[in-house]
């Protein structure tokens, strides 16, 4: 049986829950076509349908023991659990092993084997907690505004600001990315949220600080809101905000905002961000959008990227701490 020790292999586990959970994925689909070709016969026992179907889907595995691992109760993950679904899984032809439910395998890699989209992946998972979940309500937008202002800025950015902790001739500018995803329906009111992605490069090549966000519009201003749901060890989540005037008349190829966060040294500081349109389309498959988002990522001493972007150096001012 898989343990699990670490904040993000729960997520991982939970996310995966949620996936199995999603009458979308290849196994419940599978599962409803044989109901209805009536080859497969619900009980009537009291359950709903859905439960009665999940159960079916899993030899017997309740749709609450799933719902367990979404709540982070870790005991009810057992080698038992583990092998009704492998055993599910594969009377519908989908092959999962036990591994996929450890943190060597990513929700991404496990939702493609359930038959989901890269985006259906994050759409689904996002729908099970923001659905319930309360941000300001400014950014819970009617449907047709939410796709409004998706399909006007959906695309990546490159991000460039001045970073936290350093000055003088040690300052330093990073290259951050900024994906505008997509608009999701969160209740059944015709109301949505627009969902983005940030990844901050850190001192370390290799890594990242992964942010998930959501973004709203008001007038001429652009204001997004992002916690960071990195894999890196930090004590605590970072919050940011960035807030970014935009024009009234068309959507530029680039921004100008303020960024208001905590530096590592846990002082509030704030800094100017310039982003810039990479037309890249959400379009893309999976390892385009993630090449587009990671590869990028850089830290720049202030004077070498004045030698090789000057107008960038123009549009952002040192990073604040008062």
């Amino acid at each position: 049986m898989p343990e699990f020790h670490k904040n993000n292999e729960l997520r991982e586990l939970a996310a995966k829950a949620v996936l199995l959970l999603s009458k979308e994925n290849r196994i419940i689909r599978r599962a409803i076509k044989a109901v209805t070709s009536g080859e497969l016969e619900l009980p009537k026992n009291g359950r709903t349908r859905r439960e009665n179907l999940i159960a079916a889907s899993y030899e017997g595995l309740t749709a609450e023991a799933m719902r367990r691992w979404i709540r982070g109760e870790v005991s009810s993950v057992t080698t038992e659990s583990l092998d009704h679904i492998i055993g599910g899984a594969s009377t519908r032809d989908v092959i999962l092993e036990r591994r996929d439910f450890t943190d060597e395998v990513s929700k991404y890699d496990f939702g493609e084997k359930l038959g989901f989209s890269y985006d259906s992946i994050q759409k689904t998972i996002d729908k099970e907690y923001f659905g319930k979940l309360i941000y300001a309500r400014g950014f819970y937008l009617k449907t047709k505004d939410a796709m409004d202002l998706q399909r006007e800025y959906s695309n990546i950015y490159a991000m460039y600001h001045f970073a936290p902790d350093t000055s003088g001739s040690d300052r330093k500018i990073l290259r951050s990315t900024l994906r505008v995803r997509y608009a999701l329906s969160v209740t059944r009111k015709e109301i949505m949220i627009v969902r983005c992605k940030l990844h901050v490069p850190s001192d370390d090549e290799s890594v990242f600080y992964a942010y998930d966000g959501v973004l709203t519009k008001k007038e001429r201003h652009l204001y997004f809101y992002f916690e960071e749901v990195s894999r890196m060890s930090r004590d605590g989540r970072d919050m940011l905000n960035l807030t970014c005037q935009c024009s009234d008349i068309a959507v530029p190829d680039s921004l100008s905002g303020m960024l208001i966060s905590v530096s590592a040294m846990q002082q509030l500081y704030a800094a100017s961000a310039y982003l810039v349109k990479q037309d890249v389309s959400n379009s893309e498959n999976r390892e385009s959008i993630m090449k587009a988002m990671r590869e990028p990522l850089r830290i720049y001493d202030e004077e070498e990227l004045r030698l090789e972007s000057p107008e960038i150096i123009e549009n952002i001012a040192p990073a604040y701490s008062p």
